[in-house]
């Protein structure tokens, strides 16, 4: 006797009917009718008869009809126990950002992931990129989202979307009308940057290295390791800075900073996943990566 056996014998009890039980079950007549006939040979007992409205109980199916539904119902919970201690007990899926897309993109990000993927437990873990690669080598980190093209061995790589880095400055009336300023003006500028490690800088200074030039061509006055940090020094008129267009965009629509375009300069920069390759074949990252992939299921901030 197995659950298949009882499965099907039940299906024939409810629906009087080897055709139509059949047809539920998706299994031909005769391969039904093995099934229940393995079950009376288990069992030493008749448990159907037929009749002119199809099949009918025996007194013994009568007994095994309803034991076999509390065995059946039983599993079935037994399932779903199961199942629910599988998802909160599972490992939690630790995504490593760098600090623009931690702060300004990825949480509406992982609210609607969790939200398509019920029980998932997902950590967001904003730190800048070279602390999210020394994660993922070491594997602390499952998943990284970070600024910028990355080449590393052992790692893949997949860029996901792609924004501008601009010019901030303060919302002074000197700076009200000046919408362009040439790149020799923004070289006597006073310049607040981001740490080294950091993937808004290294998405900077790869920029400019395609011009010829470095930082230490610049009038750099700070260095900061927060985006936010760096937004107030430029407001209170401490510097200017360049930053991404999505890390900005609420400051630049309240008008409490303001943005310029350097002459004849475009700096556009990636947005990356990384991951290992092995370690993303469990089920719940292969999900992240496909939805991160996605620009209409993503959905940044």
């Amino acid at each position: 006797m197995n659950l298949s056996q009882i499965e099907a014998f039940c299906t024939v009890a409810d629906k009087k009917c080897i055709t139509d039980a059949a047809q539920d079950l998706h299994l031909t007549q005769p391969a039904l009718s093995r099934q229940i006939r393995a079950l009376e040979e288990s069992l030493q007992v008749q448990l159907l008869r037929r009749s002119h409205q199809g099949v009918e109980l025996t007194e013994a199916g009568e007994i095994v009809y309803e034991y076999s539904k509390t065995i059946l119902e039983l599993v079935g919970s037994m399932n779903k126990d199961l199942e629910s201690l599988v998802k909160h007990n599972s490992r939690p899926l630790i995504i490593g950002a760098s600090t623009t897309l931690g702060n300004y993109a990825l949480p509406c990000s992982v609210w609607t992931f969790k939200e398509k993927n019920p029980g998932s437990n997902v950590i967001l873990r904003v730190t800048n990129t070279e602390e999210v690669l020394r994660g993922l080598l070491n594997k602390t980190v499952d998943i990284g989202v970070i600024e910028g093209p990355v080449y590393h061995q052992g790692l893949v790589t997949r860029p996901i979307a792609r924004d501008e880095l601009v010019l901030i400055t303060p919302p002074e009336p000197l700076w009200r009308e000046k919408v362009e300023v040439t790149l020799d003006e923004v070289r006597q500028m006073p310049l607040v940057v981001r740490e080294p490690g950091s993937g808004t800088r290294k998405s900077l200074e790869s920029l400019l290295q395609e011009i010829g030039l470095t930082l230490s061509d610049f009038n750099v006055v700070m260095e900061l390791n927060s985006t936010d940090a760096i937004k107030s020094a430029v407001q209170s008129g401490r510097g200017v800075s360049i930053l991404s267009r999505l890390s900005v965009r609420k400051e630049l629509q309240s008008g409490v900073i303001k943005a310029a375009k350097i002459r004849g300069v475009s700096f556009v920069h990636s947005y990356t996943i990384v991951y290992d390759q092995a370690r993303a074949r469990d089920p719940l990252q292969s999900r992240f990566i496909a939805f991160m992939r996605s620009p209409k299921e993503r959905g940044f901030c």
